[in-house]
């Protein structure tokens, strides 16, 4: 019978389709999945950069390179308009200073 030729063509054209549809399907889930985890990976970074970014506005800039973390540590963080060690200050504090 010709019609059962035909319809067993049309089935296997069906089959080779469905084929090509799921390596595509396969090949556009891959690709997905590579995008997501490339962009999980930017934000990652990415936080990881602010989090550094704000450590560094909290503890100030990191020690040059000759300089180490202990010697750091042994001097008092001052803030930079702060007169010198030992120099004295440019007015007393309030608690100090003469009522009239």
């Amino acid at each position: 019978m010709p019609t059962r030729t035909i319809l067993k063509a049309l089935i296997h054209q069906y089959f080779d389709l469905m084929d090509r549809v799921k390596e595509l399907s396969a090949e556009t889930s891959e690709h997905w999945q590579d995008l997501v985890a490339e962009v999980e990976a930017e934000r990652k970074a990415e936080e990881q950069r602010a989090e550094q970014a704000v450590e560094q506005q909290q503890t100030g800039p990191a020690p040059a390179s000759g300089e180490s973390a202990a010697s750091d540590s042994a001097q008092p963080h001052r803030h930079p308009s702060a007169p010198p060690e030992g120099a004295a200050p440019d007015r007393p504090a309030p608690e100090h200073r003469e009522q009239m």
